[in-house]
């Protein structure tokens, strides 16, 4: 699968969870760019709350990385509905597995995290810097905030990011590498 890098890199999107979605909603799109969907489907697809996907789609709306509309039906008991319709900026692609996105064992913020970090990664998966640098250069926020340690500690107890004297690896297991 290929992705936006303008989100991934630099500051462009903030939240981890932002970066998800916006990975999750590339996906969906496929080369229509276009997906028509209900908040409440897509909250449960990525494992995100409704008022999380409602707050970060209208992020995403207001950084230009998606358009948003609705589509207005009525059900078979004559209510009247309404999906979000909604349309995928795509900038230059990153290449990811598409499993990935379907990952499980991780939340929608570490897979954030992950996607960013990989991005800035040599292709030995290596990464040069502290977590003071990764924290203010890619993500631009400070270590000690509370989401930011709590997403770096998941990832390296899970075994997904280890330290190692002058860098930090990223060893992703062999299902998730990209061919």
């Amino acid at each position: 699968m290929v992705i936006s890098e303008y989100v991934i890199k630099g500051c462009m999107v903030k939240k981890l969870n932002d970066r998800y979605l916006y990975c999750f909603l590339s996906y969906l799109s496929g080369n229509t760019n276009r997906i028509v969907i209900t908040i409440e489907e897509l909250s449960r697809r990525t494992g995100i709350s409704r008022a999380s996907i409602f707050h970060g789609l209208s992020r995403l709306e207001k950084k230009g990385l998606i358009l948003k509309s609705y589509v207005y039906f009525r059900l078979n008991s004559g209510e009247l509905s309404r999906k979000l319709k909604l349309e995928v900026v795509k900038e230059p692609p990153i290449q990811i597995s598409e499993r990935f996105l379907f990952l499980k064992t991780l939340s929608p913020s570490e897979k954030g995290m992950l996607l960013s970090l990989i991005n800035v990664s040599n292709p030995e998966r290596k990464i040069f810097m502290t977590q003071k640098e990764i924290a203010e250069e890619i993500f631009c926020t400070h270590p000690n905030t509370p989401s930011f340690k709590k997403t770096f500690k998941a990832l390296m107890k899970k075994g997904i990011l280890k330290k190692e004297r002058f860098c930090y690896v990223i060893q992703l297991p062999e299902f998730l590498q990209v061919p």
